[in-house]
């Protein structure tokens, strides 16, 4: 019997911010205070905002050195950092437009 998924929000009890900043190249990007930082993922800029359970990336096209490179390497970077018991679901769906979303769970006991 598969378990019931619940959201995860990020509140830094149920998921934490703290390793966003690993996302970005040389651990290094700007935080507005609340939930938005911006950075590069190789070499290109890149945006990510977070609010209740979903945290959005984008590769922004127009300050970006190889886009699609940079959203593949995003992918793989962010699939690093996924650990139970949270459950990351990822869509990539806007592939085309360069933004990814990521949807934190937890599993219903």
């Amino acid at each position: 019997m598969s378990k019931k998924l619940i959201p995860a929000p990020i509140d830094e009890k149920n998921v934490t911010s703290d390793w966003i900043e690993e996302i970005f190249d040389g651990n290094n990007c700007t935080y507005d205070g609340r939930n938005m930082y911006v950075g590069f993922v190789k070499g290109s800029a890149c945006c990510c905002m977070y609010h209740k359970n979903r945290i959005f990336w984008q590769i922004v096209q127009d300050f970006a050195k190889n886009a699609l490179e940079s959203y593949n390497e995003l992918l793989r970077r962010l699939r690093e950092h996924d650990e139970p018991p949270v459950v990351v679901k990822y869509d990539t769906s806007l592939y085309d437009r360069l933004l990814l979303l990521q949807q934190f769970y937890l599993e219903d006991e």
